[in-house]
C-alpha cells in the first residue's frame, strides 16, 4: 500500500517582522497532489446465502412461539437444587410454576396475545452448543423427547401487552416433586435432563427476558406444604435456557437476512475494473431492503446491519450502518476494506452482510434485499474513490 502525505512547514516570525515568502503562490485548479476518480462496481457478481446456526444459550433474551412458517422452542434444565428440603415423605408440592416475562418485540401477527405452552421431559443429556438441526431432523423427528409421554405442562393465556409483565406457567406438581426428590440426590440427579417447551398454538413469536444483568429472572417457583403443617413454603430454582428457532430456507436468488436462525449474505466483488496501481481512498457500499417482500416484527425492519470482510490472512474487519428513510443501508468509510481487496492477487473479495446487535439473536426480522435484477438504483453496489499517483502512471 502506498502512503501519500503532505509535509507542512510552519515559520514563526518575530511579532514586528514581515513574514518571509516561501515558494510561489498556489493557483487553484492548476496544482494538485493527485487526481481523483470515481467508479461504481456491482456488489453482486455471485451471492451465497450463509446460514449461521449459533447456540442461543442462557442469553439475556430468548424467543418463543410460532407463526405459519416459523417456530421458536426452548430446552430448560433446572439447576441449583435446594439443599434444605425435608425428606420427600414429609412434604407435598402444592404448585410448580415457571416464571416468564414477555417483552415488547413480536414477530408474525403483532396483534396476537396468546401464550400457549406444552412441555415434555427430556430423555437424554443435551449439549449447550446444540442447534435446531442437531436436535430435530428435517421431518421434525427427535430422539430427545417424545410427545407420546405424559405432558408436564399444558397452559394457555392471553397476555397483558406490557413489557416485563410476569406470567406464571403451571407445571404438574407430581413431576415437580419427582424433580426435587431426584435433584437433591447426587446419584439420581444425572437422570434429570430438563424439559422442552413447545408452542401449542398462536400466530406469533414473542421475545421474553431471561436475565436481568447477571441475575436470572426466569425461574421455577415451587410451593411446598409440610405434611405436619398447613403453612406453605416457597422456594425458587434457576435454570439454563437454550432457544432454537427455525424459519424457511430462502429460495435461489432470494437475498434474505434474518436474525436468530441466522441468515447472512455473502457478496462477491471484483475490482479489476480499476486501473493498475490504483489506490482506494474512499468507498461506500449500499444495499436496499424491499419492505413489501420483507417481514418485520413490532418496531419495524432492523435499524442496523453489519458488513464484514475477512482477509486471506489477518483478523476480520467490520463496520455497521443505520437504515435510512428509503430503506437503504449505506456502509460508508469502507475505503480501507476495499483497498485490502484490491491488494489481493486476483483483486477480488467477498464481504458479508448480516443482522447486527440485538437483531442477530433476539429478534427474527426477515429482510429481503433488492438483487441484481432490480432497478439500477436499488441494486447492491459499491462506489469507490481512487487515484493513480503520477509517479506510478
Amino acid at each position: 500500500m502506498y502512503v501519500i502525505g503532505l509535509t507542512a512547514l510552519f515559520v514563526l516570525a518575530a511579532c514586528n517582522d514581515k513574514p518571509t515568502d516561501l515558494g510561489t503562490d498556489i493557483i487553484p485548479g492548476t496544482d494538485s497532489l493527485y487526481a481523483l476518480s470515481s467508479i461504481t462496481v456491482p456488489l453482486v457478481d455471485s451471492v451465497v446465502l450463509t446460514p449461521k446456526q449459533s447456540p442461543i444459550f442462557n442469553n439475556t433474551y430468548f424467543l418463543f412461539g410460532k407463526t405459519d412458517d416459523s417456530e421458536a422452542r426452548l430446552f430448560i434444565e433446572l439447576v441449583n437444587y435446594p439443599s434444605n428440603l425435608p425428606p420427600a415423605t414429609d412434604y407435598d408440592v402444592v404448585a410448580a410454576e415457571l416464571m416468564m416475562r414477555p417483552q415488547y418485540y413480536i414477530y408474525g401477527d403483532t396483534n396476537d396475545r396468546t401464550l400457549a405452552v406444552e412441555a415434555y421431559e427430556l430423555q437424554k443429556e443435551w449439549d449447550p452448543q446444540a442447534t435446531w438441526d442437531s436436535i430435530w431432523t428435517s421431518s421434525g423427528a427427535t430422539s430427545y423427547y417424545s410427545t407420546g409421554t405424559p405432558q408436564v405442562c399444558s397452559f394457555s393465556k392471553t397476555l397483558v401487552d406490557t413489557a416485563d409483565s410476569l406470567v406464571y406457567v403451571p407445571f404438574d406438581p407430581v413431576a415437580a416433586k419427582r424433580w426435587l426428590t431426584k435433584g437433591v440426590d447426587s446419584t439420581l440427579r444425572k437422570e434429570l435432563h430438563g424439559f422442552v417447551l413447545l408452542p401449542s398454538s398462536g400466530s406469533s413469536i414473542r421475545q421474553f427476558r431471561n436475565l436481568n444483568g447477571q441475575n436470572q429472572i426466569m425461574a421455577m417457583r415451587f410451593i411446598i406444604r409440610h405434611k405436619d403443617s398447613t403453612d406453605n413454603d416457597t422456594t425458587y430454582m434457576e435454570s439454563v435456557v437454550a432457544c432454537f428457532t427455525n424459519t424457511p430456507v430462502p429460495q435461489p436468488g432470494e437475498l434474505v437476512l434474518q436474525g436468530s436462525r441466522v441468515y447472512r449474505i455473502s457478496m462477491y466483488v471484483d475490482l479489476n475494473a480499476l486501473p493498475r496501481n490504483a489506490i482506494v481512498l474512499g468507498a461506500t457500499a449500499r444495499v436496499n431492503a424491499d419492505p413489501a417482500a420483507s417481514k418485520a416484527g413490532r418496531g419495524g425492519l432492523d435499524e442496523l446491519l453489519k458488513c464484514e470482510y475477512v482477509p486471506p490472512s489477518g483478523t476480520a474487519l467490520s463496520t455497521t450502518t443505520r437504515r435510512d428513510d428509503s430503506y437503504g443501508y449505506a456502509f460508508t468509510n469502507m475505503g480501507f476494506i476495499f483497498q485490502l481487496i484490491l491488494r489481493n492477487a486476483d483483486r477480488k473479495g467477498t464481504i458479508l452482510i448480516s443482522p447486527e446487535g440485538s437483531s442477530e439473536f433476539w429478534r427474527m426480522n426477515r429482510i429481503r434485499l433488492h438483487g441484481a435484477n432490480a432497478d439500477t438504483t436499488l441494486r447492491p453496489r459499491v462506489t469507490l474513490i481512487y487515484t493513480v499517483p503520477k509517479v506510478l502512471q
